[in-house]
């Protein structure tokens, strides 16, 4: 997995983008439980923090993120890595959901071990 903490999977999902006081509309490209690529026709500058919007179904994830990385492609659009800052356990959840799908494994249950691992040496 190298340096990133989640996996990432490859999907195709619209998000509204928000910074500078004005909406953009870009596509996610693939995502994990930290992070996002999306593919924008604007690409704000990197580090700057920007508000996603993603709804899959009746969900709404609104999650903050921060700009890391930003790729142009000869004036026609680009893209952006973008760390999510705090993003929620539902929002984790979906993508676990979307990694078991993609990938045919357990997601949740390793990271549950780890958890009950961690909460055993609090109570100690």
């Amino acid at each position: 997995m190298g340096k990133r903490g989640f996996g990432r999977v490859s999907i195709k999902l619209p998000v509204d983008l928000y910074w500078g006081g004005e909406m953009h509309e870009g596509v996610v490209t693939n995502l994990s439980g930290n992070g996002m690529y999306i593919k924008s026709e604007i690409c704000p500058v990197g580090g700057l923090d920007i508000g996603v919007v993603l709804i899959v179904g009746d969900e709404v994830f609104n999650i903050l993120g921060k700009v890391k990385r930003t790729e142009n492609s000869n004036g026609s659009g680009g893209g952006m890595g973008v760390e999510l800052l705090c993003p929620s356990l539902d929002y984790r959840k979906f993508v676990c959901i979307v990694q078991d799908y993609a990938h045919n494994g357990p997601c949740l249950k390793p990271r549950l071990k780890v958890y009950a691992r961690a909460s055993e040496k609090v109570a100690s």
